[in-house]
């Protein structure tokens, strides 16, 4: 047996080197060399050969056998045969491609692909190599690097593959052969060549190499540099500075800085400065080459400089610069070198965890705000450290060891998932990514003591924890940090201001962040040191440990011997470091002085000598003026407005911080103040400074490291003192042009404390100040966080210095003492201060909190006299007039000054409540009528004449105003809704407390708004129109269905000017003008030019219009070409008729010419023809132009075909033609898209492309240009029909022109069979002329139309769309299916403007209303600060109107006029409307509501009965007739409503006296109906039987005299109008149901007014039998659960103790819903007959169905049988045998209440339970039975029995004794049951129930396997009480315990009596 396989290898190796074997490899070799068919072998010969040898290889047991792999070695040369096939491949493949380039996917041989033949060759080579233990000699490895690297032709898989197989075979490759290939191909490359695998190629070879040199040497996994001159380090710079790849760039960097300091050995560290010196001399050496042409001589010369410094130390030369580079590569390699040398400085540093004593830049100054909200893992407690950007982890540690009190060592930080170990405490947290809300975990790893005195520093606490060390030796450490060399040693600032100065934001970011990992630059301290004496100054000290090499010097301290001296060598030093402006400076430097400033002011650093050091420089940089030049940085003009965001908002974030500083002596709240921390914290905290780029003030005290405040030693009065007075003015300039509300937190800090609060109040102009800013800001953060702050001052506590004015007082003392121009009633003197009035809402706000929080005592004291006040508010508003705006409204400022002045009211009338019944009557009156509800007056004066509440108005047609046709004094004088709001809490102030008052409003609310409405009595969801015209000022119009088309038509026409004026102005005299066309085109231009609304439905004009005599249906839609044309010949048709003129055809029709011209005589022929507009073709021509020529390009009537010249009397050659003989002023072009395909028989639209321009000449193509045309053009042509044979026409390059602007586009977009019409139009008249709109159906809005929109929205043709998705489906190219149809050209009688008709109403008015009304916007939603207008002196609206009207009749405006029905009809409409919008609105409702509301709770009040029936009767009204008729998005009170009313009922008799009357009466019957019935919404039923139920419920509370009448109401619907609704009846039987669940006595009334006879005939029908069908089918009967509920409430109530046939004995029933202590009612004769009597029987059945079809809670239903049942045996048997009647021939899954029912009946607890236990199991159609019926057939039902018998005997003891002598039933179910649940091999189900489920079978479900446990348990029970006596110790119990473990894991017990029911598992 052994000797088969050898023999089977022998064979191989005789196969290998028999003849195939020798013939193979030349027939390698010649498929290599030759581009024959041979080739095609190549691929599959080496793959055999690869699977032939590799086998051979596997089969091997004996090392002598590979002997196989050295023959073919030296037999046939296969590696040299290998390369020289891979080399003449490529060659074959290269030629193969072609000029197509050689790729992967090339065909070599037409068979296998470029990539298959490499990897053949490539696979069977390594493979070779490895199996025959070669290496690759070098002339092999240079052969196939040259030719899939470095050769000419090569493709990007050469390379990759390439790559990748050197890397991979590196051992393949003898050491020299490596350095070679690594030297002379490898480091040859250039960076832009080097892929990913090719830089995994370098690294491989690079450390091969040098370990190879003993220039690396590895230890362990890392590779140790023992030499600095490292082969290959100088490429890894170039690939990290020029590669392309970023990711191949990080890599490099990460390699440059591991093999210039991380991996170097530890001897070679020793010296660290001079490894670090010789680093940076690197960068610089390319920096110099790549900065040489990019900065200037600047930067050229302050890098040459530096080089030259580094270089003249002993170090190594750096290797030359490559040949310039373009701009863009030279920006990339200073990024990559700054990336670089940031890298390299966090890298080393990180590796030094000692605390820092030279401060980086970064971590020198206060960064923005952070909050850190921190999370305790093991209490769960939550709390929040407000910290700050550049504070280190090591001080958050601190801060949450001293929050806890445990050590420090002891803390666990957590951020994002990450724990922040202790070695980085020195990190900063904007290092380490932290948001400005960040959330920490904190963890103690153990419970440790509590650490010491929390006044240690963070810094201390740190070093405490990392050990005792040596100072002096960590200086010297800390001097070795790469950061400090940089900044100490080689001074790279210069060199980095200059880079910052090449303004490109990457390199800018860079700069920015290296500067911040560096020591602060020493040249700046020294500036800002020159203020302080050197010894006291902190960093002297420091500079003095800075001092390091003998290049570095301390500079020496200034000569101070004279202060004057100082002072102005300290203030120009200022100006040059803070201003951008100063010779060397930018904005980007004025940043990072800044920053130092901070660092010197505030510095991070905690010990004493900092704290020294800062008090002497705080006070010598004040007396410099050092305050003011901060405050002036933050000015508009003191930044550059190109200085990038970032800059900019540093420099502001950072001015603020000082500013702060300054002038309050904190960086921030400190730990003392406490108050302001606990009072102030939420108002601070809200503010919404969380921008990460400016500095906000919202610090806790918790934030940076804990202070003493010892700052504080210089009084405020001394800083005040100084140079304070400059900060005023600096401050309102800056107020004035800052973005933001920043600087007001300074403001608030003014008083945080108490002691400076006298300063506050004398520095000058502080009264200016705080009014500016209050007032004078643009901003309206800023106002608004002022005020805020202002009014948190005012709440500071003053008791502790008593000589001291209140802050409050001071405050309003101010407000109230400023003159402002706020309290002018007329425009003309508002009109200068339109800025301020528009600015004044903060102001108002402060003055209402200020007086609101005033005592009597305060009033005093100020001399203030609220009553006076209002009084002078009151004249105000008498004298009030509006500004109006060229809409007629009234203007955005006076509505703000309104709201302002409504809102001092109402604080006024809060504080004088005696004067609200004086001024209420006239107040209201006129808030009422001129202030909110104008139009509302106006309709009910209109609709009641003798009503004289307002005063009647002059409407007069021809003095309609755009918009509304009538008089401004019509339009509510409140627009906006903050003034709406602020008369509503008027309203509602005055109506508080006072019934006058609140009688008066409800009154005349309900008069205006909520009468009952006959036409919408029946309307519910019901939203009459409340958007008003939109924006553009133009009207829409409606669609109804398919009427695009006319929309379209129709705003073209009524937007030609003149052309509706015109129309309008004609009278008809149509008896009927609903049947008139031309009076609905009328009305439909009249709503255009004057409604108010949306839009307009013309619904009289779609019945009435008939195109060509044929009807139209909305909802199909028509050509809007034939539509203008019958639409246009039907009115002209008209107005001829009444012998008007003809204004369509004055406007649109021109006049062909059809002409024939004979060539050979000088006859000619001529005949004319009308048109209303010109048909052009739109197939073959690219413009319209194109289309014109072909349409007047004539034919040639030759031959047979001449044409007979009836003067010649012969026939002659003739030209025909046709062409424009006259022209209309506006030219209609239909473009003919639409056309008929007669093969497939169907309509077609052709939407090809055709161009059509802005201004079109159209005299070539009329009759005198042809004519000119024809005199020049050759007498041998033939006529026209030989020119213009490529779309360019002689005609077009005439000089004579007859031009026409385009001016309207009707598009028409879709397909022939469906589509879309819309409208573009340019606006030529009133103040928008010139600006195009979309009119889209209802939708106008302005459209931006230009030459790329035109295109786009109008020419058709084909388009490219943008492909975000590679794989989407759709073609590239697609086809536009929008494009015009109709365009309209107007008449330019000049190139400069066109002549235009005579302008519209709407335009006169538009522009004199602009012209005359003073500073108005051009449209409301203009603030008037953005398009303010200068003042007119002479512009009241006396003045104004007058000059209207003189201008209208010079215009003669007023003798074109609108046809009176139109005008009344359109007023009415805009009357309405304005109505509907006013009270169809979510604040009216809230007004509402608050208004009903006030008054519900004041029971003390004496006039409280009156209140209350008054606020009923506003919210009852409201309710039913506005409220609940509504849409649902305005119905969200509900809620509130109900309780409202039901407050004012409980506690106010009268009111629901009137209540119950009300609804008694017609109206109230009315609206019962309606809305409890036969509405259709569910939620508003809902709350009307809720209101309805409050009301029955309060009267029976008051024993209210109308209750019976009420109850009768409502009980008689149930005769007809309940049976009518009965799918809506649920609501109106819940009202009873809760009515009967009250009592007794509810139940007593209900069966006085029989309602209980009234419901059953209700249910059963009038004479219902036992044999009768139902009355109700079972989807009606689901309605009726409350109905049953009722029913059984009273029959609970009512004693049923004559009706037992046992006496109880010791038996008593209970039930949770039988009343408990309640004396029960005497048994009704209704209750007797129809429970207890034969007739009582369909009822029963009734209650039977109801088990089976309710859904609900049947708990009343299910007592209500059980309490009839005690002690009743005919009953109880009676409904026990209808019970099982229903479990017979119910479905299964209708049985769950049934069975519920039968188990509460069978566990009633009297004599006669044993009885009903017997009669329902054994008796003739008993459960037994029934359960052995089922079983097979009906397994559902079986399963839903044995469960019932389970759950019975679970919970009712006498039914588990009485199953036991059963056992024989009990034992078949036992079995049955585990048949069914081990037929199946699944699992039982949770998600299924056999008691839902419509199936008849078992499923088997969890709940199933619960009862089998407890029926087996059960019967083992039994089985153990037959045998042993049910000892403990007994077999039968082990049998119970392992039948129970057979059974089910879950416990004996099945759960409640709500989950034994439930199939489903809970």
């Amino acid at each position: 047996m052994l000797d088969e396989p050898k023999s089977s290898n022998e064979t191989q190796v005789s196969f290998l080197t028999g003849s195939w074997g020798k013939k193979k490899p030349s027939s390698l070799a010649k498929s290599s060399q030759q581009s024959n068919p041979q080739a095609v072998w190549v691929v599959p010969a080496l793959r055999q050969l690869h699977e032939i040898t590799r086998s051979f290889i596997k089969q091997t047991y004996q090392k002598q056998d590979k002997s196989i792999i050295q023959d073919l070695k030296k037999n046939f040369e296969i590696v040299k045969l290998i390369t020289s096939s891979l080399v003449s491949c490529h060659r074959l493949a290269v030629s193969v491609s072609g000029t197509n380039g050689l790729s992967g996917s090339t065909l070599v041989d037409g068979r296998y692909s470029y990539q298959e033949y490499l990897e053949a060759h490539l696979k069977f080579l390594a493979f070779f190599l490895q199996e025959a233990s070669l290496y690759l000699v070098w002339n092999r490895a240079k052969e196939v690097w040259e030719c899939l690297v470095s050769g000419m032709d090569v493709c990007e898989m050469d390379r990759e593959m390439c790559f990748e197989w050197f890397t991979k075979g590196q051992h393949d490759l003898e050491s020299d052969v490596q350095q070679q290939l690594f030297k002379e191909k490898i480091l040859k490359l250039e960076p832009y060549e080097i892929t990913m695998n090719g830089f995994n190629l370098f690294k491989t070879f690079f450390e091969n190499v040098n370990l190879c040199d003993h220039r690396l040497k590895r230890q362990g996994t890392q590779l140790c540099v023992e030499r600095l001159d490292l082969a290959g380090m100088d490429f890894i710079w170039r690939i990290a500075m020029e590669s392309p790849d970023e990711e191949i760039a990080n890599e490099a960097i990460q390699l440059i800085i591991t093999y210039s300091y991380i991996n170097l050995n530890p001897k070679m560290k020793k010296d660290s400065v001079s490894l670090h010196k010789k680093f940076i001399a690197d960068c610089y050496k390319r920096l110099e080459a790549a900065s040489s042409a990019l900065g200037g001589p600047t930067l050229t010369h302050a890098v040459t400089r530096a080089t030259k410094m580094l270089t003249a130390t002993a170090m190594p030369t750096v290797a030359t610069s490559v040949q310039s580079p373009s701009r863009s590569t030279k920006l990339v390699i200073i990024e990559r070198l700054l990336l670089l040398a940031e890298r390299y400085v966090i890298t080393i540093e990180d590796l030094y965890s000692v605390p820092r004593t030279i401060l980086p830049h970064g971590a020198s100054f206060h960064g923005h705000p952070v909050s850190l909200h921190v999370t305790y893992e093991s209490t769960k407690d939550t709390f929040t450290l407000e910290a700050h950007s550049n504070e280190t982890i090591g001080s958050i540690r601190w801060k949450i060891a001293e929050q806890l009190s445990c050590p420090v060592d002891n803390v666990q930080i957590f951020a994002n998932d990450s724990m922040l170990t202790m070695n980085r405490d020195q990190k900063l947290l904007n290092q380490l990514g932290f948001s400005d809300e960040q959330s920490l975990t904190v963890k103690s790893s153990g419970t440790g003591t509590p650490s010491g005195s929390s006044a240690d520093s963070s810094a201390s606490v740190s070093s405490s924890s990392s050990g005792v060390f040596n100072s002096a030796y960590a200086l010297e450490q800390e001097k070795s940090l790469p950061g400090v060399v940089m900044a100490l040693v080689c001074n790279v600032f210069e060199m980095l201001y200059q880079l910052a100065n090449l303004e490109e934001p990457r390199i800018t970011l860079r700069v920015r962040k290296l500067l911040l990992l560096i020591p602060t630059d020493p040249e700046v301290q020294d500036a800002l040191d020159n203020f302080v004496p050197k010894e006291s100054s902190v960093w002297s000290h420091q500079k003095t440990l800075f001092t390091l090499g003998s290049g570095s010097q301390a500079s020496k301290s200034p000569s101070l011997s004279s202060k004057q001296q100082h002072q102005q060598s300290a203030a120009s030093i200022l100006e040059s470091l803070f201003r951008s402006s100063a010779p060397g400076m930018s904005t980007f430097r004025v940043l990072y002085n800044l920053e130092v400033l901070s660092s010197k002011l505030m510095p991070t650093s905690d010990d004493e000598m900092a704290k020294t050091s800062v008090k002497s420089f705080c006070e010598n940089f004040l007396k410099a003026g050092g305050l003011s030049l901060v405050v002036n940085v933050m000015q508009r003009d003191s930044i550059p407005s190109e200085v990038d965001y970032e800059t900019r908002q540093g420099v502001y974030s950072i001015c603020l911080q000082l500013a702060r500083f300054l002038l309050v002596g904190q960086t921030m709240p400190s730990i003392l103040d406490e108050e302001f921390s606990k009072d102030g914290l939420d108002t601070l905290s809200s503010r919404p400074f969380r921008n990460a780029g400016r500095q906000g003030s919202r610090q806790l005290s918790l934030c940076g490291t804990p202070e003493k405040s010892s700052y504080r030693q210089m009084s405020m009065s001394d800083r005040s003192s100084i140079r304070v007075e400059e900060i005023i003015p600096a401050a309102r300039v800056a107020i004035q042009t800052m973005e933001v509300g920043d600087f007001t937190s300074t403001v608030a800090y003014y008083d945080r404390r108490s002691l400076p609060r006298a300063s506050f109040y004398n520095l000058p102009s502080v009264s200016d100040f705080i009014i500016d800013i209050l007032l004078g800001s643009p901003s309206g953060e800023i106002r608004r966080v002022a005020c805020d702050q202002l009014y948190t001052l005012s709440q500071t506590d003053a008791s502790a210095y008593p000589e001291l004015q209140k802050p409050n007082l001071f405050l309003l003392k101010v407000v109230l003492s400023a003159q402002l121009p706020l309290w002018s009633p007329t425009s003309i003197m508002r009109g200068i201060n339109q800025r301020f009035l528009s600015q004044c809402t903060e102001y108002f706000d402060l003055r209402c909190q200020l007086l609101d929080d005033l005592t009597t005592t305060e009033m005093e004291q100020l001399q203030i006299s609220p009553a006076a006040m209002l009084e002078d508010e009151i004249s105000w508003l008498d004298n009030f007039e509006p500004t109006w705006t060229a809409e007629l409204e009234t203007s955005e400022a006076d509505n703000i000054l309104l709201a302002g002045h409504l809102r001092l009211i109402k604080t006024l009338l809060s504080l004088c409540g005696n004067e609200k019944e004086q001024l209420g009557s006239s107040l209201i009156q006129q808030l009422l009528d001129d202030f909110l509800f104008r139009a509302s007056r106006i309709i009910l004066n209109s609709s009641d004449p003798s009503s004289s509440s307002a005063p009647s108005h002059d409407f007069h047609p021809n003095m309609a105003g755009h918009g509304l046709g009538m008089k401004p004094k019509q339009f509510p004088w409140c627009s906006t809704v903050s003034s709406r709001l602020a008369a509503y809490e008027v309203l509602v102030m005055l109506a508080d407390s006072s019934l006058t008052n609140l009688q008066l409003i409800t009154r005349e609310l309900l008069s205006m708004h909520h009468q009952s409405d006959p036409s919408l009595s029946k309307e519910f969801d019901y939203l009459p129109p409340v958007e008003s015209r939109s924006v553009s000022g133009f009207v829409g119009l409606k669609n109804g269905g398919a009427t695009c088309y006319m929309n379209a038509v129709f705003q073209q026409l009524y937007m030609q000017p003149g052309l509706p004026e015109a129309f309008l102005s004609i009278e008809d005299d149509t008896e009927n003008p609903e049947e008139s066309v031309f009076c609905q085109v009328q009305s439909l231009f009249g709503h255009l030019m004057e409604s108010k609304l949306q839009y307009y439905v013309p619904e009289n004009f779609w019945k009435i219009f008939k195109m060509w005599n044929k009807e139209l249906y909305v909802r199909e839609q028509q050509d809007a070409y034939e539509f203008f044309t019958s639409l246009v010949d039907q009115l002209d048709e008209h107005l001829k008729k009444i012998g008007r003129e003809q204004i369509f055809k004055n406007t649109f029709q021109g006049i062909f010419s059809d002409q024939k011209i004979c060539k050979d005589c000088p006859h000619r022929y001529e005949r004319e023809e009308t048109f209303m507009a010109l048909n052009l073709g739109v197939t073959s021509c690219q413009s319209l132009e194109i289309s014109l020529d072909q349409f007047v390009r004539g034919e040639v009537l030759e031959g047979s075909n001449a044409y007979y010249c009836e003067k010649c009397k012969e026939k002659r050659t003739t030209v025909k033609r046709t062409c424009i003989k006259s022209l209309p002023s506006v030219l209609v072009i239909h473009l003919m898209r639409f056309g008929f395909d007669w093969e497939s028989g169907r309509s077609i639209k052709y939407d090809e492309q055709i161009r059509f321009p802005w201004v079109l000449n159209m005299e070539p193509y009329t009759v005198s240009g042809m004519a000119r045309q024809d005199s020049s053009a050759d007498h041998g042509e033939n006529g026209r029909g030989g020119e213009a044979s490529g779309g360019s026409s002689p005609r077009k390059k005439v000089t004579i022109s007859e031009n026409y602007e385009l001016v309207g586009v009707v598009v028409h977009s879709g397909q022939a069979h469906a589509g879309h019409y819309y409208s573009f139009i340019k606006d030529r008249r009133g103040c928008a002329r010139g600006r195009w709109y979309k009119f889209n159906d209802n939708v106008v809005e302005e459209f931006d139309m230009n030459d790329e929109t035109l295109e786009y929205e109008c020419f058709g043709g084909e388009y490219r769309p943008k492909v975000y998705d590679q794989s989407n489906p759709y073609p590239d190219v697609r086809r536009r299916y929008w494009n015009a149809y109709m365009l309209f050209y107007q008449r330019i009688s000049d190139q400069n403007s066109p002549v235009l008709p005579k302008k519209s109403r709407v335009s006169v008015m538009r522009q004199e209303a602009e012209d005359l009304t003073l500073s108005a916007p051009s449209s409301p939603e203009i603030s008037p600060q953005s398009s303010p207008r200068p003042p007119r002196a002479n512009n009241d609206r006396l003045t104004l109107l007058t000059r209207l009207v003189r201008k209208g009749e010079k215009k003669g405006l007023f003798v074109e006029k609108m046809p009176a029905w139109i005008y009344q009809m359109v007023r009415d409409e805009n009357l309405r409307f304005m109505k509907n919008r006013d009270v169809y609105n979510p604040d009216y409702f809230n007004f509402t509501l608050s208004l009903a509301s006030v008054n519900a709770t004041k029971l003390k009040h004496p006039s409280y009965q009156a209140m209350a029936t008054g606020s009923l009767q506003l919210a009852v009204h409201f309710l039913f007739h506005t409220y609940l008729r509504t849409k649902k998005k305005l119905r969200v009170d509900t809620e509130e409503w109900i309780a409202t009313v039901e407050v004012l009922l409980s506690k106010s008799s009268e009111a629901c006296q009137w209540m119950a009357q009300y609804l008694v009466g017609p109206e109230g019957r009315e609206i019962i109906k309606i809305c409890l019935l036969e509405c259709s919404v569910r939620e508003v039923r809902v709350v009307v039987a809720n209101l309805l139920e409050k009301t029955l419920e309060s009267a029976l509370h008051f024993q209210d005299p109308g209750l019976d009448c009420l109850l009768d109401a409502l009980l008689s619907l149930l005769d007809k109008d309940v049976p009518e609704n009965c799918k809506n009846c649920s609501q109106y039987f819940s009202l009873f149901s809760s009515f009967a669940q009250r009592g007794g006595e509810p139940c007593q009334l209900l069966l006085k007014h029989a309602a209980y006879r009234r419901m059953l005939i209700f249910l059963l029908g009038p004479n219902r039998q036992n044999n009768q069908n139902r009355r109700w089918s079972s989807a009606q009967a689901r309605e009726f659960l409350h109905l049953h509920n009722t029913l059984a409430m009273v029959v609970l109530h009512t004693d049923l103790g004559s009706h037992r046939t046992e006496a109880p004995g010791v038996y008593k029933y209970t039930s949770s819903s039988s009343p408990c202590s309640a004396p029960l009612l005497p048994l009704h004769p209704d209750i007797n007959t129809l429970l207890f009597k034969p007739e009582g029987q369909p009822y029963l059945l009734e209650v039977m169905f109801a088990m089976r079809e309710l859904s609900g809670p049947l708990t009343f239903l299910i007592d209500m049988i059980t309490y009839s049942c005690f002690c009743n045996e005919p009953f109880s048997l009676g409904v026990l045998q209808l019970l099982k009647n229903q479990l017979e021939t119910a479905p299964p899954h209708e049985l769950k209440n049934v069975f519920q029912m039968l188990q509460e009946i069978l566990m009633v607890e009297d004599p006669l339970q044993a009885r009903r236990l017997k009669f329902a199991f054994e008796s003739d159609k008993g459960l037994l039975a029934l359960m052995h019926q089922s079983n097979n057939v009906d397994s559902s039902r079986c399963y839903q029995c044995v469960k019932f018998l389970v759950t019975l005997a679970q919970k009712c003891a006498p039914a588990k004794d009485y199953f036991k002598e059963l056992s024989g039933h009990w034992s078949w179910a036992v079995q049955w049951l585990q048949k069914k649940m081990s037929e199946h091999y699944w699992t039982p189900q949770s998600n299924v129930s056999n008691e839902t489920s419509t199936a008849k079978t078992f499923q088997r479900t969890i709940s199933a396997q619960d009862t089998l446990a407890y029926a087996t348990a059960l019967l083992n029970e039994k089985e153990q009480s037959g045998s042993s006596n049910g000892s403990d110790g007994s077999p039968a119990n082990e049998n119970s315990d392992r039948s129970l473990r057979q059974g089910s894991e879950s416990p004996m017990m099945l759960g409640d009596s709500k989950s034994d029911l439930e199939d489903v598992d809970p």
